[in-house]
């Protein structure tokens, strides 16, 4: 697959080793990537410390044997009523 990078003179994605401008697909619509910013920092609820981002995060659930719980596995204990 080849990688592409912007060229701000030219304002479009060109090819970095020969310059020449990415063609578009059918319907001239380019794919790209997406880009998220890092969580914010929080305490571990597992009472480990600080956890700082999406890496530390990881590191913490593989250094606990944890994992995420998927959406349709969590159930609320009770409902909160208003």
């Amino acid at each position: 697959m080849t990688r592409y990078v912007w060229d701000r003179e030219h304002s479009c994605f060109v090819d970095p080793s020969t310059r020449r401008p990415m063609e578009l697909p059918a319907g001239n619509k380019i794919t790209a990537p997406l880009i998220q910013s890092d969580l914010p920092a929080y305490m571990s609820p597992l009472g480990t410390g600080l956890i700082d981002g999406r890496r530390a995060r990881r590191e913490e659930l593989k250094r606990n044997n944890c994992r995420e719980v998927a959406p349709d596995e969590w159930k609320p204990q009770r409902e909160l009523r208003s």
